[in-house]
């Protein structure tokens, strides 16, 4: 009879066993236990809260932009017409869309040294086209970019583009470039041709709200 109690103890204490942790006071808990206060835990306002991240935010509505299709046209247009930033540096910012999808770039791996940086928490890619200095600057050996087949930029001795991903609903599509050294200019190929020329050249280009319109605007301006 002994025998028979002793094994049902032993059973019944198999049957009850679980596993037991310490909680984040220190406490000995039951995984069901930790989890039921996991779940139920609030803060002040009486909100449910993460127990790792704290009170869950609610998702941020996302705006969708609308373009009008001749204001995005004009974008295009600036971007597709023959034309030519040239300096000794040239540092555009652009945003990501459509720019850099649309960028080509042209060099010599024995000339030109290329750099990608990527910065994720600022939200910008930087690419670096360096000339090696003992290299002799030619147009087939100076660092050039090309977008589509219109906009042209070259810097004898370096290019340096910056793509921002982050779009601004209030300047969706813009670019900024200055190209500073001996001679610097921006030329465009119209009839008759358009230029700007000097030690320094800035030129801009961007699709920004004005009210609750979108519009198309560019500038160019030479310094001597």
């Amino acid at each position: 009879m002994k025998r028979f109690l002793l094994v049902t103890v032993l059973l019944l204490g198999a049957c009850q066993s679980q596993t037991m942790e310490r909680d984040q006071m220190g406490t000995w808990k039951t995984q069901d236990q930790i989890r039921k206060q996991q779940v139920t835990k609030r803060d002040s306002n009486g909100n449910a809260t993460d127990p790792d991240t704290g009170p869950r935010e609610p998702p941020k509505p996302v705006k969708i932009i609308t373009i009008p299709a001749e204001v995005a046209n004009a974008h295009n247009d600036f971007m597709a017409r023959k034309s030519t930033i040239f300096a000794d540096v040239v540092e555009m910012d652009l945003s990501r869309e459509p720019w850099f999808g649309q960028a080509t770039f042209a060099f010599s791996r024995d000339a030109v040294i290329r750099r990608d940086e990527p910065d994720e928490q600022r939200g910008i890619l930087t690419v670096t086209l360096q000339r090696i200095p003992n290299v002799a600057a030619t147009m087939e050996s100076v660092p050039t970019v090309r977008f589509g087949d219109g906009l042209r930029v070259v810097g004898v001795d370096r290019v340096t583009l910056r793509f921002w991903t982050k779009q601004s609903p209030e300047r969706p599509m813009w670019m900024h470039a200055v190209g500073a050294g001996k001679t610097a200019f921006f030329k465009v190929e119209t009839d008759p041709p358009e230029q700007w020329r000097g030690k320094s050249v800035d030129v801009r280009a961007e699709i920004h709200l004005v009210g609750e319109e979108y519009k198309f605007d560019s500038a160019a301006e030479a310094k001597p």
